[in-house]
């Protein structure tokens, strides 16, 4: 004799439901470390988009504060749920300890291109900044065969990220030689300058 049994409930169904009841249990994990006004956002037109990193000035690199509060720290990392809470712990605690608040150290990057002058006429320096604390600003400083020959302010204060900046110069009459070249240095309100950048002028009219 041969028994049959049937049911209501399809194996998608029972499936469906386990696969409910297990992310109602990652809820229940769920803790908030850091709320959206712990991060300041930016505009990045280049990407059309607002981004923010929550993280000291001086980016990835471990600073003696975090060291000191991590050190101690145990990490269990014999399965993903080890693993996450481990991680979260560690957030926790250097939020606690105010260790993800550091100073900025680091200095502005520089990139000159190269220009062109003519005599009498005014000739158009062009340089690109990086910076990451929207603060920096910019000295250029024109060379004619390696003496001194101008000193040209930029107060712009240039927003985070990499940006573009030009700096007129009117060029003299009477110039003792051809080869002149410039030179850029930037800083920010932290004290932090860049290494001179610097790049020729390729034709001088």
């Amino acid at each position: 004799m041969k028994t049959t049994t049937t049911t209501q409930t399809t194996h998608y169904e029972i499936q469906k439901k386990r696969r409910e009841s297990l992310l109602d249990e990652w809820k229940g994990y769920h803790k908030n470390v850091l709320k959206r006004r712990d991060v300041v956002m930016h505009d990045v037109p280049s990407r059309r988009i607002r981004s923010g990193v929550y993280a000291g000035y001086d980016g990835d690199r471990p600073t003696a504060a975090a060291e000191r509060v991590l050190r101690p720290l145990p990490v269990s990392a014999g399965n993903p749920n080890e693993l996450a809470r481990s991680a979260t712990a560690a957030l926790q605690r250097l939020v606690a300890a105010g260790a993800l608040h550091s100073p900025d150290v680091t200095a502005p990057l520089v990139t000159a291109h190269p220009a062109y002058a003519t005599r009498g006429k005014v000739a158009t320096l062009r340089f690109d900044l990086f910076d990451d604390s929207g603060r920096s600003s910019a000295l250029v400083r024109v060379y004619e065969d390696r003496s001194l020959l101008a000193t040209l302010g930029s107060p712009q204060a240039f927003a985070i990220g990499t940006h573009s900046a030009t700096v007129r110069w009117p060029v003299p009459r009477q110039l003792r030689s051809r080869r002149l070249s410039f030179c850029v240095v930037a800083s920010d309100p932290a004290g932090n300058r860049s290494r001179p950048a610097c790049a020729p002028f390729l034709r001088v009219g």
